[in-house]
């Protein structure tokens, strides 16, 4: 980036860093953990052996985990105002087509609700976060509280994000969004799939814990993949970001 008028390439490559950074730094963690002898020598994703927030609070990943996880709630709530300003942008250029005024205006409310469960998501991930490793009842119910609150609040906004999509790709102009937006809406819906299988197993298992462990890391992997498939609608319709410094 320079100084002066410049186009900012951030909105692609903050999509993709928050689809591939939280999985490079929980593997990373998980790595420091087993070679430390802090965790057990296992891979969660297959086996359930270990929740992710046991990944992230053994030592010395904690070091790696909590300031990583930081900042990527930071870069998640500056990629959802991305993505509100960049649906108020292709709501505007579809102004005047299918739905009118009311459409327009059941759009712009689907985008506000929309963008405030993203940013709640992203201050309940900071608490999350923040209340990792903390012992007290206290603490725990308020990293219980952070930790539901980012995984819902994030499929949701994701889930009306796809829908807004896929309104919007009924303009003859914009049908590249329908791919992007209904895979999005399949990856958000399959939390509510797995966790209707994980009540299930509860029911008939003695021991559910690895069965939620399990899909508790496919269901954080799929919520980030879905930002892959942001940026591959941002490059399809050449979103970008735009940085005018001024004086007076």
């Amino acid at each position: 980036m320079t100084f002066g008028a410049t186009r900012w390439p951030l909105p692609l490559a903050l999509a993709v860093a928050a689809a591939l950074v939280p999985a490079v730094v929980v593997h990373l963690s998980l790595a420091l953990g087993i070679g430390a002898g802090t965790l057990p020598g296992c891979y969660p994703m297959l086996d359930g052996c270990m929740s992710i927030s046991a990944t992230g609070r053994a030592q010395p990943s904690v070091y790696l985990f909590k300031p990583a996880f930081t900042l990527l709630a930071a870069v998640l709530a500056v990629l959802w105002i991305m993505t509100d300003q960049w649906i108020r942008l292709l709501a505007a250029d579809a102004a005047g087509g299918p739905g009118g005024a009311a459409g327009a205006r059941a759009l712009r409310r689907r985008r506000v609700s929309m963008l405030a469960l993203g940013l709640t998501a992203s201050a309940s991930l900071v608490l999350y976060v923040t209340m990792l490793g903390s012992d007290t009842e206290l603490y725990r119910f308020m990293r219980r509280f952070g930790i539901y609150g980012y995984f819902a609040g994030t499929v949701f906004a994701q889930i009306l994000l796809a829908g807004l999509m896929l309104t919007l790709a009924r303009d003859p102009g914009r049908t590249a969004l329908r791919f992007p937006g209904l895979a999005i809406l399949l990856l958000a819906g399959c939390p509510f799939l797995l966790g209707a299988l994980n009540l299930a197993l509860k029911a008939v298992l003695a021991e559910p814990d690895r069965v939620e462990n399990a899909i508790e890391w496919w269901v954080a992997a799929m919520m980030q993949a879905c930002w892959l498939l942001v940026a591959l609608a941002w490059r399809d319709t050449r979103f970008t970001w735009r940085i005018e410094p001024r004086i007076g």
